[in-house]
């Protein structure tokens, strides 16, 4: 069973990584229906996730875990950005600004479920292994 401070780091790792969808769901709503920051982080979503996915080390070390929450978040901002580009946006510095801030909350959402799943409590039956 989850201690408490895992749960907690499961509810921050929740709230992070539906904020940009939230941010994307109110700009389409503010915007008369434009729904280009909603493809752009359901893309930072698809792109921290590929990025967590590839590669499954069961180490727990930090150095690990904070290389693939990089990786995440250079996929996540890399997919938004060209998502965005396909979507018609035009500007450069709004693009970039716009796709690692969508990034940024995916790559940390799920930097921290690994770093929670990989040093959490462990089950009483891998000791009998």
């Amino acid at each position: 069973m989850p201690t408490l401070r895992v749960r907690g780091i499961y509810v921050v790792v929740v709230v992070l990584g539906a904020s940009p969808l939230v941010f994307g769901l109110i700009r389409a709503v503010g915007s008369r229906h434009d729904i280009r920051m909603v493809w752009m982080a359901v893309a930072a979503l698809l792109g921290a996730n590929l990025a967590i996915v590839i590669g499954k080390p069961r180490t727990g070390k930090p150095v690990v875990v904070l290389a693939r929450s990089v990786a995440a978040l250079a996929m996540s901002t890399l997919l938004a950005a060209w998502t965005a580009v396909h979507q018609g946006a035009m500007a450069a510095p709004g693009i970039f600004a716009v796709s690692f801030v969508l990034g940024l909350f995916s790559a940390t959402s799920y930097g921290l479920a690994l770093w929670a799943a990989l040093n959490g409590p462990k089950s009483s039956n891998s000791a009998s292994l």
